[in-house]
């Protein structure tokens, strides 16, 4: 196995600064007094002497040789430059005796643990949350927990093990390393470890570009060796990968990552990709004792395998064009187990624009062979399936090379009756010729043919020979007669040739064994001349072509005119006449009911309406058809109805309507020039007069027509123009009397109850009150009682009003807040009431600073989806567009800026009342 140096992993800064302090953990119990001194210092106090700042680095003492038992997880290791290093002998032992989750949680940067051993933990040895970064793991044992050994959640740049100084991790439940980046980007490196009977030894979920496995040793577990899922652009470069039930690597949902030079040995799959990645490549892998070396699941992306591969001293085949492929031998059944292989690396090449390729093998030793197909994009085919070595037979050819053009040839090929059953024989020649079997017979153009072996998907030409044909003579009869007329006939070697008979080939045999002689009949019948006419006739009219007639009914045919061409041959007329319709005019006019028109010699009236006449001549002199239309109308009546004003006037035909003269009918000609009748019913209205007599309390006013009525103007009269029914007048005559209020009502204005807790609301009330009526949005125990009880189920807004003997009204309102309650990274309020008396006039979002480090963005949208407020800032005064927005239920959605830079969306209601 190769060895590749990480040289990038020097840029992680593993570095302390200023005077390391150690810190020496004396005592195996696990116990915490508040001092670490020489008496006592044990492992969770000296992590917290770390977190404090006033240690850097924690190591063991000597004489400490057997295994520390935790009774909780030790504190999160929080202090940035610090380490713990129990580098003795056999390392240093932390377990558990009863059910604890983790060993420790790294929370810093810049930290290094190595020469510990976790072992028999509920989940992992170690947990690296997203705070964690710049972490070196070297020399540890992670064994026996009940999940992983190792556990990263959105650590970065983090380096587990090295080549001289691996982690080992044996026989935890389901993964020896687990890596979950699901909300952040990763840079691990997981270098020279040793891995053994974990079910999976390194599972990576969301890995992106910059990750490293390599130069590890992963064995025997019931999963696979390396499992990557959603993972984009990681390498997997030079580990040893052993003896995995499922597969040696899985790549599920993952894009561009490249599995390079691993030994992969006694697996049923060697590589197993599931669903679409994209730009996977597998490029120079060993596979021992593996049955399929890479499997595609559920892939319609996947890149064709090469195919036609022949093994005969070199290698040839097909693949995708211009692709890379590479080349393995294979050995059978290494391992003792059936149908499993070795597939060693032996070489590639390069296939061109058609796909061929080839390829020379230099072991003589290689007896099989596969290839897989690399393409510009990094896509990777399945293997091919193995070829052998394949020896050919030689072959005698046996040919009569020359004959006369047109005779059959025998092309025999003479090979030893042993091996003929070991391939399929075939002759091809061109153009396309290809004929099955050791010997043809047939007629053969000149030219070479090829006698091929095939087996398998290979094939071979053995020999070639060259058939070359005798040309025969050739006799042509034909222009000498010159051009015939179509019909005549003319006997040549008595054969009658014709139009229809005008060429033939005949073959007269050769004389004292020569070839064939070939006579070409090749005469020229002339066609008859064709010439056309087109006329055109009325409709009622004929057309004389010499004896033919022509009308509507046979307006086509075809005239024959006897030697009728200037060569003297028959001539042909094709005529096809046009008819013409008869144009037509229309005439329509509008007459009242009792007239009458004469048209023609004819009367038309209410009862003859329609009729036509011909008019002689026209267009191409065709006669033209007149159509005639009339209609007849009636007298129309109408009426005009309405209710109005006294005063106002309507002028109709010339006459004056008003409330002197409110009905009448009027006569009128229509536009057809016939009478039309008009009932005129109007009626006339006269103003609306109303009383206001109220009583009010002593601080309240009235406004009516834009005067003010209080204690110093208690009566008047207004008219309001067009204020009644059909707009006219309205005058309203006011008498108030006023009344004095008998006290005050108050309510506190911000009320508090804890979450699931009762509160009564007791409001003070000076006097003794005729009515009192509760409106809010929680659920009150009464809504017209003096004291109603609330459950401290949600917050929400009360209003009181209460009405003394008098009918004066008093309100009060209140909010009732939950203590505690916030949105999963924010606290939002569910209520406001912007009235200016101070008190929850504004929604405001406050970000939860143990999660989110600010808003973004705030907007508030109405029940009808119609943004009225969006701000960068976090807080809204409930008006839109410099307006007071309605009261009502409004949904916010909220942008918070989370501490790790990702961005929370925030959604939920607001009610605003005032």
């Amino acid at each position: 196995m190769k060895i590749q140096f990480l040289s990038w992993l020097l840029l992680m800064g593993i570095t302390t600064q200023g005077n390391t302090q150690t810190v020496t953990v004396n005592t195996l119990d696990d116990q915490t007094d508040g001092i670490c001194n020489a008496e006592h210092c044990s492992l969770r106090e000296a992590v917290l002497l770390v977190n404090e700042g006033r240690a850097t680095k924690i190591q063991f003492d000597k004489s400490l040789s057997d295994t520390l038992w935790l009774n909780a997880p030790l504190p999160d290791l929080t202090a940035p430059n610090s380490s713990i290093q129990g580098d003795r002998d056999q390392g240093m032992v932390i377990s558990t005796k009863v059910e604890v989750d983790y060993g420790i949680k790294i929370s810093a940067t810049q930290v290094i643990i190595s020469g510990l051993i976790f072992t028999g933990f509920k989940q992992f040895g170690i947990q690296l949350d997203s705070l964690a970064e710049l972490v070196f793991l070297h020399s540890n044992q992670f064994n026996y927990n009940g999940v992983a050994g190792l556990y990263a959640k959105g650590a970065k740049n983090i380096n587990i093990g090295q080549i001289d100084l691996p982690n080992r991790f044996i026989g935890n439940k389901k993964a020896g390393i687990s890596l979950d980046y699901t909300n952040g980007s990763s840079l691990i490196a997981v270098v020279g470890n040793e891995l053994a009977h974990n079910p999976t030894g390194i599972l990576g979920i969301q890995l992106t570009i910059g990750s490293y496995l390599g130069n590890n040793i992963i064995e025997g577990g019931s999963q696979e060796g390396i499992a990557l899922i959603r993972s984009e652009g990681v390498r997997i470069f030079y580990n040893e990968i052993k003896g995995h039930i499922q597969q040696g690597i899985l790549l599920d949902q993952s894009n561009n990552i490249t599995v390079q030079e691993n030994l992969l040995i006694n697996h049923p799959i060697g590589i197993m990709q599931q669903d679409n990645g994209r730009g996977n490549r597998y490029t120079q892998n060993q596979f021992t004792c593996t049955a399929q070396p890479i499997v595609r699941k559920n892939n319609n992306q996947a890149l064709s395998n090469p195919d036609q591969i022949c093994y005969d001293g070199q290698i040839s085949g097909f693949s995708p064009p211009f692709s890379r492929v590479e080349v393995y031998s294979l050995k059978e059944d290494t391992c003792g187990e059936g149908d499993r292989y070795s597939w060693s690396y032996i070489g590639e090449t390069q296939s061109e624009q058609r796909g061929w390729w080839e390829f020379e093998v230099v072991d003589s030793t290689v007896q099989q062979v596969s290839a897989i197909a690399l393409d510009a994009l990094g896509n990777t085919s399945e293997f091919a399936p193995p070829v052998s070595l394949i020896a050919y037979p030689s072959v005698n050819l046996q040919v009569d090379s020359n004959i006369c053009s047109g005779d059959s040839i025998i092309l025999a090929a003479v090979i030893d009756s042993a091996i003929i059953a070991q391939f399929d024989f075939f002759w091809m020649g061109f153009p396309g010729f290809k004929q099955n079997g050791l010997m043809i017979q047939e007629v053969l153009s000149s030219g070479w043919y090829s006698f091929m072996a095939t087996k398998d998907y290979c094939s071979k030409v053995l020999d070639s020979v060259f058939v070359q044909q005798k040309d025969l003579d050739t006799i042509r009869i034909g222009p000498s007669y010159g051009p015939l007329c179509y019909g005549t006939e003319i006997e040549i070697g008595g054969i009658i040739y014709n139009a229809n008979n005008a060429r033939q080939t005949i073959i007269r045999g050769g004389n004292d064994g020569g070839c064939d002689t070939i006579v070409e009949i090749d005469l020229d019948f002339l066609e008859a001349s064709i010439s056309y006419m087109n006329p055109s006739i009325c409709r009622s009219d004929t057309f004389i072509f010499g004896s033919e007639l022509f009308f509507e009914g046979r307006e086509r045919d075809t005239i024959l005119l006897p030697n009728g061409a200037q060569n003297g041959c028959d001539s042909l007329v094709i005529i096809e006449v046009d008819i013409i319709d008869n144009p037509v005019r229309r005439i329509h006019r509008d007459l009242c009911i009792d007239d009458f028109e004469i048209i023609n010699g004819v009367q038309y009236d209410k009862n003859h309406t329609e009729g036509y006449f011909w008019i002689s001549g026209g267009n191409l002199n065709c006669d033209t058809l007149v159509e005639i239309s009339f209609d007849f109308h009636r007298p129309q009546y109408d009426t005009i109805k309405g209710t109005y004003c006294e005063g106002s006037q309507f002028n109709i035909n010339g006459v004056i309507y008003d409330a002197q003269n409110p009905k009448g009918v009027e006569y009128l000609t229509n536009k057809y020039g016939c009478d039309s009748v008009i009932y005129v019913d109007l009626t006339f209205d006269f103003n609306t007069i109303y009383y206001l007599d109220t009583i009010l309390c002593d601080d309240e006013t009235l406004v009516i027509n834009g005067n003010v009525y209080d204690q110093n103007h208690t009566s008047g009269v207004e008219q309001f123009i067009a204020g009644g029914d059909v707009n006219c007048d309205s005058i309203i005559y006011i008498e108030i009397a006023y009344t004095e209020r008998q006290g005050a009502v108050t309510l506190s204005p911000l009320l508090t109850v804890e979450q699931g807790g009762t509160i009564t609301i007791d409001p003070l009330i000076t006097f003794d009150p005729a009515s009192i009526s509760w409106v809010s949005n929680l659920d009150l125990s009464c809504f017209d009682c003096m004291a109603p009880m609330v459950f401290g189920d949600q917050s929400g807004w009360l209003k009181l009003v209460v009405t003394d003997i008098n009918g004066c009204n008093y309100e009060a309102t209140a909010q009732l807040e939950i203590k505690g309650i916030r949105t999963e990274f924010a606290f939002i309020p569910n209520a406001f009431s912007p009235n200016g008396d101070g008190i929850n006039d504004v929604f405001e979002v406050f970000p939860d600073y143990n999660w989110a480090t600010e808003v973004r963005h705030l907007k508030i949208v109405d029940r009808w989806g119609r943004v009225v407020y969006s701000s960068e800032q976090n807080k809204w005064d409930g008006t839109t567009n410099g307006s007071l927005a309605l009261p009502g239920v409004y949904i916010y959605a909220v942008e918070l800026i989370m501490k790790d830079g990702t961005v929370s969306n925030q959604q939920g209601s607001v009610f605003l009342y005032r």
